[in-house]
């Protein structure tokens, strides 16, 4: 049975000095002007964001036909190896709703880029908050991470199977022909719960020489892996 979220904005809402570090900012050295600008930017994130989440328990008998998406996952992927270790799964999916990413793509069609690049950093980093959030709202005995379609060789295509079982819909998120999320500040995937260790893994697969984040990498150092 799934279950419906609503978040706070000020839950998730990134502080001003992460936007302006996001955004390749000296923070010794911040022009006025680009304070004006990330007054302003937060002014309109304030007035636009609605976070929303829907999450449902999956058993780990039903989540490899999720998983397995459209078959084009790569050969090998981690979530293939961590999922049957895990305590818990649960899919998830979150948006900061459409009137915030229509805002957005008015300041780009207006050729206001810095306004609309600097709220959509806010955005950007509030969605990735979001999922923070949902990870340490889990069982408090156990270390969850989410993982998501796109990423570490989960094919996109894996969010339609995903939407099938979760029904996302309900708050308002959609996927168009290329398995995007519509509205774009939305986030989905699946949170695995367990011991500690099952999140750790070696970035050998083939897909992580073209991954430029290494994400991986910090979420196991936060989790005392490296």
């Amino acid at each position: 049975m799934s279950r419906l979220i609503k978040f706070q904005i000020n839950e998730i809402e990134p502080s001003k000095g992460s936007a302006l570090i996001e955004n390749g900012y000296n923070m010794e050295k911040i022009p006025e002007s680009i304070h004006h600008l990330i007054e302003e930017a937060f002014s309109h994130y304030r007035s636009t964001a609605d976070p929303r989440v829907i999450c449902a328990d999956i058993s780990k008998q039903d989540f490899p036909l999720v998983l397995v998406g459209n078959g084009k996952n790569d050969k090998e992927i981690p979530v293939q190896k961590i999922f049957p270790l895990a305590d818990k799964l649960t899919l998830f999916a979150l948006t900061l709703g459409e009137v915030i990413s229509s805002k957005i793509q008015d300041l780009f069609n207006d050729n206001d880029f810095a306004l609309a690049h600097m709220l959509d950093c806010i955005a950007s980093i509030s969605a990735d908050n979001a999922v923070k959030k949902l990870e340490n709202t889990q069982d408090k005995a156990l270390s969850t991470l989410a993982y998501s379609p796109g990423y570490c060789g989960w094919h996109l295509s894996g969010q339609e199977k995903l939407f099938e079982y979760l029904n996302p819909q309900q708050i308002g998120i959609s996927l168009n022909d290329s398995f995007l999320m519509i509205p774009v500040k939305s986030v989905s995937g699946v949170l695995i719960s367990g011991h500690k260790k099952i999140h750790k893994y070696k970035n050998t697969y083939d897909f992580c020489s073209v991954c430029k984040s290494k994400n991986c990498l910090i979420r196991m150092k936060d989790l005392n892996l490296r």
